[in-house]
């Protein structure tokens, strides 16, 4: 009895706990439109970093690439400065909605109710997402099968002007994983910058994240793979 008793107590305590920490995460009214703008009315800094989980292969036919990347954004949100170790659905909240300008078929591994911001100190959020699938690129193949080629993805966010946020780019938090799976090519470097553009089709200056995969193609691959048998042929 007196087990059960202190069972059923250590129960009621932890709903109890679960609750008040419930409770202390349910928002207000929030404009989810209008970015926090930073100090002095500058433009809020979304922090991104990006890892090459895996680079899955090369597509010279159909001009592509295939790519595995983990997604890291930090921003500061003053509206949420009392909800540190809450977590909010990006719906929820003012969110950086990224998108890629090259066409692309990535899938995101979280969404619904599972794609969150969790939020810190101060109202620091931070959101990661794992991204895989087909990214268009521009392959210059004249020095096949001995070429170098630099694919290029840029991530920005329409609808806001470099005005009200920009990216700043984190390298220290970037990176390539030590072991790919793509065959019949190297990885050499991966590079990630933020730079203010001026799209011809707006009339306003946007904030643009590259992120530039350096990598070579190994000829002795393409050349007993593909081009020897032809010869025999």
């Amino acid at each position: 009895m007196t087990r059960r008793t202190g069972f059923l107590a250590t129960l009621c305590a932890a709903l109890l706990i679960a609750g008040q920490a419930m409770a202390a995460c349910v928002l207000g009214e929030m404009r989810t439109d209008e970015p926090p703008l930073g100090p002095d009315g500058k433009p809020t800094e979304v922090e991104i970093a990006i890892q090459l989980v895996d680079f899955l292969g090369v597509d010279d036919v159909n001009q592509q690439i295939s790519v595995d990347l983990r997604l890291e954004l930090l921003w500061r949100e003053p509206r949420l400065a009392g909800f540190e170790g809450c977590r909010f659905g990006v719906t929820q909240i003012w969110f950086p909605r990224i998108e890629l300008a090259n066409s692309s078929a990535l899938r995101a591994a979280r969404q619904q109710a599972q794609d969150q911001v969790a939020i810190g100190p101060g109202g620091l959020g931070t959101y990661t997402q794992r991204y895989s699938g087909n990214v268009s690129s521009y392959h210059r193949l004249q020095d096949f099968p001995f070429d170098r080629q630099s694919f290029r993805m840029d991530l920005l966010v329409t609808g806001l002007s470099a005005d009200e946020m920009v990216f700043v780019a984190n390298n220290d938090r970037s990176g390539i994983a030590y072991r790919l799976n793509v065959e019949g090519w190297a990885v050499d470097t991966m590079t990630l910058t933020d730079s203010i553009v001026a799209p011809v089709l707006l009339n306003y200056e946007l904030s643009v994240a590259s992120l530039t995969i350096d990598a070579h193609r190994e000829p002795a691959f393409f050349i007993y793979r593909e081009l020897l048998p032809l010869v025999l042929v």
